[in-house]
């Protein structure tokens, strides 16, 4: 979203999570050999991006309306040709000014779309799906009046070629769908509460009129005028009890969706409280069935500390583990698709999320301050027997996980 004046909780500076730069041995990065057009590779996460070290670009924060132009083929794990898009977690820091940062392929048009959102002095994190420009870069411009620091993560890759194959994926430049405050793609009003928006997807964007299982959306709500959340789920489904988003009044954030598309390519918004308007950028699309890639499922909660979903009823304590074994899953998956949220922290802190049985990358995954409930979407390797760890670094929280698919050879 963009041309904005956002009003945010303001995000702690100075996280470890975000501060420290990855050093992985070669060997942590490796990642199970794909070869099918479009599918994916899930990696250990690993920064290829920290303006503030001088990882992958200078050491200075990007000016307003500047460009990072990112190497990413060939560097931790990606292969040196054959990618179409990556999997980024991008953080912004110290901004001086409100905007936002915008995520797309070297060499190509910068989009209208925007992935980021942020306030003076935030640090803010969106899990992105980046595709990649022929010469192996990715471009990532500051949309504000001010300089910002970038820091990115590496976590998966999608080979290039056209999607023939069950689960393959379709990398797209960036388009956006869906917007109620100007009627892109819905009436032009604000969503009600407990009101749903249905989205026609296929055919418009570059996604096929068919063939389609399900899309990549980065999400924003805006304006929400009380607490509360947005689900989006596949049309004509049962409203899951799974959340995509969570904001409070007055604020503007961003989560990336992985969903499963209903009967005639559509995908439903729910909103729970209050009215909000709603955005949606598209990212790439799935093709359906089970294998080389993504399948999506509808999203079902598979951790909550809450109430000991998954785990033992208590919160997550300061520098803590909690290793999750994700049910449901076929044999020979090797990632899955999370919407992570944390909810009634005690202190600044930062998530960090992995596969089972490695060693702890020092990158994160989601950031946040004290009684901030927040999400972001994690594609996650799995490690031995199916499992998941989360890492807290300070305080206590509650963590709440909501499977929206899984990869497969």
């Amino acid at each position: 979203m963009k041309r904005l004046v956002v009003v945010l909780c303001v995000w702690a500076l100075g996280l470890a999570g975000v501060l420290t730069s990855v050093v992985l041995p070669v060997g942590a990065a490796a990642a199970m050999a794909v070869t099918t057009p479009g599918g994916f590779a899930s990696l250990a996460p690993f920064r290829l991006l920290d303006t503030r070290s001088g990882v992958g670009a200078a050491k200075v924060a990007v000016a307003a309306g500047g460009t990072v132009h990112l190497q990413v083929t060939g560097r931790g794990g990606v292969p040196a040709s054959g990618v179409s898009a990556v999997v980024l977690n991008v953080t912004v820091t110290a901004p001086t000014s409100a905007g936002f940062v915008t995520v797309y392929g070297d060499g190509s048009v910068l989009p209208t779309a925007s992935n980021l959102n942020f306030v003076k002095g935030q640090t803010v994190p969106n899990l992105v799906i980046a595709p990649v420009g022929t010469n192996g870069k990715v471009d990532l411009y500051n949309g504000s009046g001010g300089t910002v620091q970038l820091i990115g993560d590496v976590s998966g890759y999608y080979l290039a070629g056209a999607p023939t194959v069950a689960g393959a994926f379709g990398s797209l430049a960036p388009a956006r769908l869906l917007d109620t405050r100007t009627g892109v793609g819905a009436p032009k009003v604000a969503v009600a509460a407990s009101g749903t928006v249905h989205l026609q997807v296929t055919g418009r964007g570059g996604v096929p009129a068919s063939g389609v299982s399900a899309v990549v959306l980065n999400v924003t709500v805006t304006a929400p005028t009380a607490p509360g959340f947005v689900t989006v789920y596949g049309d004509g489904s049962v409203l899951p009890t799974a959340s995509s988003l969570n904001f409070v009044a007055g604020q503007t954030i961003p989560n990336m969706v992985l969903v499963k598309l209903g009967p005639g390519g559509t995908v439903t918004f729910y909103n729970a409280a209050g009215t909000v308007n709603v955005i949606a950028d598209l990212v790439g699309y799935y093709q359906p069935g089970t294998g080389a890639g993504f399948t999506g499922t509808a999203p079902a909660r598979v951790l909550d500390t809450r109430s000991g979903l998954g785990a033992p009823k208590a919160k997550l304590g300061a520098g803590r583990t909690l290793t999750l074994t994700v049910p449901g899953l076929p044999a020979g998956a090797t990632a899955v698709a999370l919407n992570v949220t944390v909810t009634g922290p005690t202190a600044a802190s930062y998530l960090s999320v992995y596969p089972g049985g490695t060693t702890r990358p020092t990158a994160s995954s989601l950031n946040f301050v004290a009684a901030q409930t927040i999400p972001n979407m994690v594609l996650v390797k799995l490690g031995p027997g199916g499992t998941v760890t989360f890492y807290n670094a300070a305080g206590t929280v509650n963590v709440i996980a909501d499977l929206v698919g899984y990869y497969a050879p």
